[in-house]
């Protein structure tokens, strides 16, 4: 399985978007985008000039089933998880 990936900025803003959209409906409560976009920015390995976003597929994986959990929607806590 491929550990690295590279996306457009603006898809990787989007992903963010989705989870604010999916907890609002799930547990009627979120943390903001920018909380939201903070804890996903763990996973960026590198931000090029021409907009594209590379991420460990991984820690993406990890960070995402937390930022969808009841305790951070309620919370808002940081995330903890090892590389």
């Amino acid at each position: 399985m491929e550990q690295i990936k590279t996306i457009p900025s603006d898809l990787w803003t989007r992903r963010g978007k989705v989870i604010v959209t999916e907890n609002l409906k799930q547990w009627r409560k979120s943390p903001g985008l920018a909380v939201v976009l903070h804890e996903l920015n763990r996973c960026v390995v590198e931000c090029e000039l021409v907009g594209n976003v590379t991420y460990d597929v991984r820690l993406y994986k990890a960070v995402r089933a937390y930022l969808r959990s009841e305790s951070f929607a309620i919370t808002g806590a940081p995330c903890i998880v090892k590389k």
